[in-house]
């Protein structure tokens, strides 16, 4: 299905606001549509330009496409690959970084005319942040990683000029994230020796510079070079907040408005973390809606009814429920035995249960080749979901992490089953509750399933087959199909598990 997009009214818009947002359903073509902007933007072919960008992309395999590039095959860090080509135009164009021609272009590509590198760790500091100053410093087009951007908006000063730059962020930035600097242990260790404290509020944490090199034995009250760094900025900028052994990180709005201009795009953005948090912080994006329709889609989703296969995930089932308390079925508690070994009634194996049903329907009964199946559940459980006796038939390869975004790579599948029943994380319910962002739980939840879904052949506006044992999770989505809208929560309970 092609869509037809007015991109003079989008274009015009663009132009028209500091910060926007182009709201539109994956496979709408906003890939495509961005491109054709910064082109349009640019004035001379791997010349000076009249706009610059920053592009940031969930995905190294994405920036790559977006560069016009091509990693280094089995590379882990996924580093560009070098191809020559017979362009004389070509060498004269590069930017030198640290001495090097970084890489080279897939020039039957028109997006490789923006000449994008990638930051790399070919620096005195060997840190991609200082290699993505540089590039900013060299007035280069940029394409990084939302990791990236998010390490620089924690830093206390980028101390760089952002300001000739037009700032892309492909899909909404994840806003409140659980930070893995500390074990439990060393946590409370920090706590202990007061390197960390908690502010006044009781939630917000601050970090005692000065006390770090006394109690390490540095003698040096810095943390500039270790992995302490951006955790301790982030604290003394008020970003950071502790529950009870997990510690959690705010995105600092800040650094947008360092930009020209910020385009967004996402789908679904009102009512939305990212959308919520910038309100908070003083920034509300215009909208432009285009592409698809959930009407131009809704024939191509077949649900699956069976009531036997779908019996395991309705909530008002006393025999779904465990027997130390009423938790939704299908989440991630529910996949949990409780600290006493409480075990589920109806269900004291769920993963068998649902190896068996896809067993039989996919393997059995339709017989659908491995190639075209797709699968999710929590990670925890996936290898007990995934593994089979018949090398065949197992279902390990086929299943996708249900937070995974952006991606093309699963385009063939068209027989998906999301096995879950999504909440947002209690933490961060916590911080967002703190923040007095007024998040709707079922507004991430069906995010999260759109998401996934649009990983699948439907991208290529294909029909496709899916299984939802979760009562919960199938409604939401009935519910989006039907042309029901969740954006904020209107009261506390809209944000928690039932």
């Amino acid at each position: 299905m092609k869509v037809e997009i007015d991109t003079n009214k989008l274009f015009s818009a663009t132009n028209d606001n500091q910060y926007i947002v182009w709201d539109a359903m994956m496979s709408s073509g906003k890939t495509q549509t961005i491109i054709k902007y910064m082109l349009e933007q640019s004035t001379v072919r791997f010349g000076a330009k009249q706009d610059k960008f920053i592009y940031i992309s969930p995905y190294l395999s994405e920036a790559h496409r977006i560069a016009g590039t091509e990693a280094i095959e089995g590379d882990d860090l996924q580093r560009p690959r070098k191809v020559r080509y017979d362009d004389p135009q070509y060498e004269d164009a590069l930017l030198l970084n640290g001495g090097e021609l970084p890489t080279y272009y897939n020039l039957e590509l028109e997006q490789s005319q923006l000449g994008f590198l990638h930051p790399n760790q070919k620096n005195k500091d060997g840190s991609k942040e200082t290699g993505f100053k540089l590039l900013v410093e060299s007035g280069a087009n940029i394409v990084s990683t939302h990791n990236l951007f998010k390490l620089l908006s924690l830093a206390n000063s980028l101390d760089i000029d952002l300001s000739d730059y037009t700032l892309v962020i492909d899909e909404a930035l994840e806003t409140l994230m659980c930070d893995d600097t500390f074990t439990a242990s060393e946590l409370n260790k920090f706590f202990e020796n007061n390197i960390l404290a908690m502010n006044d509020d009781g939630v917000s944490v601050q970090f005692l510079k000065e006390n770090f090199g006394r109690v390490s034995g540095t003698n040096v009250n810095t943390t500039e070079g270790t992995r302490y760094e951006y955790i301790a900025d982030a604290c003394n900028k008020g970003l950071v907040y502790r529950f009870g052994n997990r510690v959690v990180t705010k995105f600092d709005a800040t650094i947008l408005t360092m930009f020209k201009k910020t385009i967004i795009m996402t789908y679904n953005y009102k009512g939305s973390m990212f959308d919520l948090a910038l309100k908070q912080q003083g920034i509300d994006p215009h909208i432009e809606h285009f592409g698809l329709q959930v009407s131009d889609i809704k024939h191509l989703i077949t649900i699956n009814e069976d009531e036997k296969m779908n019996s395991v995930g309705v909530s008002r089932n006393p025999k779904t429920m465990v027997k130390s308390g009423k938790y939704p079925v299908l989440t991630a508690t529910y996949f949990k035995d409780d600290a006493k070994g409480t075990k589920r009634v109806a269900y004291p194996n769920v993963n068998k249960f649902f190896y068996n049903k896809l067993f039989n329907l996919w393997c059995q009964k339709e017989k659908v080749d491995i190639e075209r199946r797709l699968w999710t559940c929590f990670k925890d459980d996936a290898v007990s979901i995934g593994k089979g006796s018949n090398k065949t038939n197992r279902f390990g390869a086929s299943f996708l992490a249900f937070n995974k975004r952006a991606t093309n790579d699963y385009a063939e599948t068209d027989h998906l089953a999301f096995l879950i029943n999504v909440y947002l994380q209690p933490d961060f319910v916590k911080a967002s509750s703190y923040n007095e962002w007024h998040l709707h739980r079922d507004h991430y939840s069906l995010n999260v399933l759109i998401q996934w879904i649009f990983r699948s052949a439907i991208r290529k506006h294909q029909p496709i087959n899916l299984y939802i044992p979760s009562e919960r999770m199938r409604n939401l989505l009935k519910g989006w199909l039907n042309g029901e809208v969740i954006t904020y929560a209107t009261k506390a309970d809209d944000m928690t598990e039932e």
